[in-house]
């Protein structure tokens, strides 16, 4: 039985989340079991059964963090380079979405507890998959992977096809954009300066923590705090309001494996303006604007600024953009990921 790590559904609003559910559904879309003539199972957190079905399920159980074992599973496919849910005894591939713990600001004995964990994988893994050449350049640099294929296969853009439903209280004037999981590494506290001296106001959406009160001390620092939005997690049909109806799509991440929030702006023909860090110039290529790599706040005035007016005297940027994100496939992806498959169980 081939089976593919779901687990993290159990965490909506984070793009572990959105990377598990896209290519669970693309890789069913692809018929894996008919391709591979071998029995293809998703490892579900409890009561998602019927969402994915028609395939069968290792339920989730949570001691499996301590052990997890089946005579059943000849290969295992881990969604997450950390995860606690690692099999006993079977090949594994693994995907590599990020290694920002090495720059994440963490107590030494987290990081050293994290490169621990990611070694004890490496000894059963027998193939690694990155989901951007960045990822996998950091891999090459501190891991000893001599002995164990390293391939990039991008993830898709998420193309929603639910509803589009403006939030309670739609914004009353032209703002800004941006969702992720509100902590330092995103890097959010750099945006409220883009505020002084224009009338945009800025909407933050996604898991909260105490760095909302940095972002918001950043605000009054720069006299617009009435301005600064911090929305908390929103449910799909808001989120893809907001990315619709933005001015543009923010994202100064500083420790990125991929970023598929930049691709679900993009597909909308939205300006966007992203960090220079990590991968996001891979992923956003020709098609964004970028902020000085030193967040200097009155070079980034001047970079928004002169961004939104190339933008808007060029209007074919729009559907060049679009074209560029849905060029993102999960369909594609999950062709690379049974490919993958086939070789390691033929051996």
């Amino acid at each position: 039985m081939l089976v593919f790590d779901c687990e993290k559904l159990r965490h909506p609003h984070t793009g572990l989340y959105h990377f598990c559910d896209q290519l669970a559904r693309a890789l069913q879309r692809q018929q894996v079991v008919q391709k591979l003539n071998h029995q293809f199972a998703l490892y579900l957190p409890a009561g998602m059964s019927e969402e994915y079905a028609p395939c069968p399920d290792l339920r989730f159980r949570s001691y499996h963090k301590y052990w997890l074992r089946s005579s059943k599973i000849t290969l295992w496919h881990s969604a997450y380079q950390l995860t606690h849910y690692f099999p006993a005894g079977v090949p594994v591939l693994q995907t590599v979405h990020d290694l920002n713990y090495l720059y994440e600001p963490l107590s030494e004995y987290k990081r050293r507890a994290y490169s621990r964990r990611l070694k004890s994988h490496l000894r059963q893994v027998r193939h690694l998959v990155a989901i951007s050449d960045y990822t996998r350049r950091q891999l090459l640099e501190h891991f000893d992977v001599v002995d164990c294929p390293v391939d990039v296969i991008y993830n898709g853009c998420n193309t929603y096809k639910g509803a589009v439903c403006p939030p309670e209280t739609p914004p009353s004037a032209p703002f800004f954009f941006a969702v992720a999981t509100i902590l330092p590494k995103k890097n959010f506290h750099v945006l409220p300066c883009l505020l002084q001296g224009n009338h945009f106001h800025l909407y933050l959406a996604g898991n909260p923590s105490s760095y909302v009160e940095r972002i918001l001390a950043e605000a009054r620092r720069w006299g617009v705090t009435e301005r600064v939005h911090i929305l908390g997690p929103i449910c799909e049909e808001e989120k893809h309001w907001y990315l619709r109806h933005c001015e543009a799509f923010l994202f100064p991440s500083v420790a990125e494996g991929f970023g598929l929030p930049v691709l679900e702006a993009m597909q909308y023909g939205r300006p966007v303006f992203l960090s220079d860090h990590t991968c996001l110039p891979e992923i956003g290529g020709t098609h964004a604007y970028y902020f000085n790599h030193d967040f200097d706040c009155r070079a980034m005035q001047q970079e928004l600024e002169k961004g939104l007016s190339d933008f808007s005297a060029h209007p074919q940027k729009a559907e060049q953009m679009k074209k560029y994100a849905c060029s993102f496939s999960w369909d594609e992806a999950a062709r690379k990921y049974i490919e993958i498959y086939q070789q390691m169980l033929q051996k």
